[in-house]
């Protein structure tokens, strides 16, 4: 319980990367649908959202009634489906509507 507590304390101090290696520790000392969630956000804020999502799974298999993973799942999945192909770099020529001649 002592990492989850250093998790919980690191994530509130930004050093997300420090978080999930003590939100893993908790995880593998005592197996945490917690521990799996508090890192799962870490991922997140971490734009790991592939990771994000494998830890919602892992947290829904352990505890399938969690509303909260449940919904969190769906709309990180939501997310991803409407960012695929997104490159992040402006249109280079958008067409011109039919009203803007």
């Amino acid at each position: 319980m002592v990492h989850i507590y250093a998790g919980n304390l690191l994530m509130t101090t930004g050093s997300y990367e420090d978080a999930t290696k003590a939100f893993t520790n908790a995880d593998n000392i005592h197996k945490s649908a917690l521990a799996l969630y508090q890192r799962s956000r870490c991922h997140v804020a971490l734009n790991n959202m592939g990771d994000a999502l494998k830890d919602l799974q892992k947290v829904i298999e352990a505890s399938p009634n969690d509303k909260v993973a449940i919904a969190d799942k769906d709309c990180l999945t939501a997310l991803k489906l409407a960012t695929q192909g997104f490159t992040g770099a402006p249109p280079t020529q958008q067409p011109a509507l039919p009203f803007e001649k």
